[in-house]
């Protein structure tokens, strides 16, 4: 099977590979390497290309091109989007069955650059009011089961982290957090609630989490392995 592929020039000095799931394939090569190394490199590593190629080939196949938005993740379902317009000049965005049912501005429709745009800061927002939603209804739950008070939550934008807790109380999530499925979300708003008992990552800390979710390895690991998608499906 031919695989398309990215080289990726530097000044490293050994050739490797990775998969990517915004990028798929991408070869990392030194500035002087040619294509010969680079073929024979992937001949070499053609059945762990096949292994691991697959599920992100068929992913980013099914999302289709990153500048179109037709389908978004939320709570760990994909939802179809559905677009109408509307003489109202205020936009919005409301789950219906298993669409996501945006209300854009008439004239939106005339101008593509305009409607992608207005698009994705309604959908952006959406995802704001009802994370904060669920998760404020989340961790008020958790913190009683829990004996524990915080002080508040905010929804974030960021990259590295999928939660936060300070020792004033304060809680901090990933907007992209409520487009995992809720045993995960669940899973990451108790460990957040449990720094408010150990402010570290103890063995002490991790027997405290397991005594109310017993299986958060393995939600742990449904997290790495869904952080894909949801790259792939944030474009907002």
């Amino acid at each position: 099977m031919d695989y398309k592929y990215t080289v990726r020039y530097s000044k490293r000095k050994t050739l490797a590979i990775k998969i990517s799931a915004e990028e798929g394939l991408v070869v990392l090569a030194p500035y002087n390497c040619s294509k010969k190394y680079i073929d024979k490199l992937l001949k070499e590593k053609q059945q762990w290309i096949e292994k691991n190629y697959k599920d992100i080939y068929e992913l980013r196949t099914s999302i289709g091109d990153r500048e179109n938005i037709e389908k978004i993740m939320f709570l760990g379902k994909v939802y179809n989007i559905k677009i109408r317009y509307s003489s109202l000049k205020k936009s919005a965005a409301a789950l219906e069955g298993d669409t996501v049912t945006v209300r854009l501005f008439g004239a939106l429709e005339f101008n593509e650059e305009n409607r992608i745009k207005a698009l994705r800061t309604v959908l952006r927002a959406w995802y704001a009011e009802e994370g904060y939603e669920i998760l404020q209804q989340k961790t008020s739950r958790y913190a009683e089961r829990l004996g524990v008070k915080f002080n508040k939550i905010t929804i974030k934008d960021v990259k590295t982290r999928w939660g936060s807790c300070s020792s004033l109380g304060n809680i901090n999530y990933n907007i992209r957090l409520i487009m995992m499925p809720e045993d995960v979300v669940d899973y990451i708003v108790l460990h957040e609630l449990s720094h408010l008992v150990y402010m570290n990552h103890s063995k002490e800390f991790w027997k405290y989490v397991e005594s109310f979710i017993t299986d958060y390895k393995s939600r742990e690991e449904k997290l790495k392995r869904l952080s894909s998608s949801v790259k792939l499906y944030w474009k907002f």
